[in-house]
Parts: C-alpha cells; structure tokens; sequence
C-alpha cells in the first residue's frame, strides 16, 4: 500500500485590542474673581457615569477636572485614570478658568455631553498661558493627543504647542459640529490632532496671540494606536504559528 501522508496547518492571528483611551474634561467656574462661584455644568453630570458619548472620538470616560477659580490645578485628580488600565499623572496652571453658561454664549446646537465638555475651560493670555504636563503616561506603542480648545467669545487667535511642534488658531464657539485645525495657521476649529507621539511625559502649552490676548483649553484625549496583541494569541504565537503532523499508513 502507498504511504499516505496528513498534513494539518495551524495557523494563529494575533488579536488586536482596543485602543486604550485617556481623557480629562476641565471645567471652570462661573467667574473666574469669585473663589466661592458655584460651578459650570460638569460633564459628569451630563452622564459620563451612565457612559454618554462627548467629543470628535466619542469617548466616554473623560475624567472631569474641577479647576480652582484661579485655574491652578490642586482642586482635581492628580491621576487621571483611562480605559485598559490607562493612566496619567496631571499638573497644570494658568491665568484662570471661564465657561460658556456664565456668559451666555452656550449654543443650542450644543446642548449635549459634547456640548459640557466645551463649556468650562481654564483660560491664559499671552502673558500668562496654559501649562499642563502630563506625565507618568503607561499607553503602549505610539498615542495621539488630541487637544479641545476654545472660549466663550470665539474668533481669537491662539497658539499651542505639544512635542516641540507650535501651531496657531482661530477660535471657535462649539456648535454642535466639531472642526480640526490640525493643519494650523489661523485656521478656525474646535480641537486640533498632534499625531504619533511615544513617550511618558507631554505637555500642553497654551496661549493667546492677539487682543484681548485670551484662549481656553477645555480638554484632551490620548489614545493608544499601536496593536497590542491579546494574551490569548501571544500564547499560541509562542506554541509556533504552524504546525505539521504527518502521519503514514501502511
């Protein structure tokens, strides 16, 4: 009789998990003279806790950071704590805090989660800007940031710089429909994209360029883009991709 040979051939994909997401949502106070002014809608109470979904990434775990009425951190988290395990230790300052309820500027078209996560901002000028660092950052592989910015007036112009790389803006009351000026040069938009970042420190710096010299940020995101293989897969990737049985009959 003619040998027979089986062959079997296993083959293992590895699995990608989710990117792992950081966010934090600042909320000012109604009044940035008034250290007992109560304060803006948080977006915790918009429904972070039952999971509605605010900005361009639908994210639903912005950590909201409540700023003290001088826009120096202390009043919030140190550690802002994100999905998959995610996390960043924060520290920031700046001229102050401000929101879109206070003045009235608050659209319709923005009564929404999205819509409370651009309200409260903390705010700097051109002499006394927005400092935020995070650090401590534990996102595997490279992450984008993405930086919220904005006032309660619109159409002043800003500049920020993250990683070295400085781009200035218009700015912009949210309307219900996010805008990126990512490509920068005075565009006019509602959060901009610093892409490829690696690392676990960043900062966020902030200020205005023109009269009356003031922008706000009203938060961010970082979210992780490099594949991370799950347990599961790394296993059978470690047991070999393939595998041969032969067998012979006689």
């Amino acid at each position: 009789m003619k040998p027979h040979y089986y062959f079997t051939l296993a083959m293992t994909l590895a699995g990608v998990a989710n990117a792992a997401t950081i966010a934090a949502n600042f909320s000012g106070r109604a009044n940035n003279a008034d250290p007992g002014a109560t304060p803006d809608q948080l977006l915790v109470q918009a429904g972070t806790s039952a999971g509605a979904a605010a900005g361009v990434n639908g994210t639903t775990t912005f950590t909201d950071v409540t700023a003290n009425y001088n826009g120096v951190g202390g009043d919030g988290p140190t550690t802002i704590s994100g999905t998959e395990g995610s996390s960043a230790d924060i520290i920031y300052s700046s001229q102050g805090t401000w929101s879109k309820t206070a003045t009235g500027s608050r659209t319709v078209a923005a009564e929404d989660a999205s819509g409370d996560m651009t309200d409260g901002h903390i705010e700097g000028n051109s002499t006394n800007g927005i400092f935020v660092t995070l650090d401590a950052i534990n996102l595997v592989g490279t992450y984008d940031l993405y930086v919220y910015l904005g006032d309660d007036a619109g159409n002043r112009s800003g500049s920020i710089t993250v990683d070295g790389v400085t781009r200035t803006y218009t700015s912009q009351i949210f309307n219900g429909t996010f805008v990126d000026a990512s490509a920068g040069g005075g565009m006019a938009g509602d959060y901009m994209v610093f892409s490829g970042l690696t690392g676990t420190t960043q900062t966020i710096e902030m200020g205005g360029i023109d009269n009356p010299n003031r922008t706000g940020l009203y938060g961010f995101e970082l979210i992780g883009t490099a594949p991370i293989p799950e347990p599961s897969s790394t296993a059978l990737l470690g047991l070999g991709g393939l595998a041969l049985l032969m067998r012979r009959k006689k």
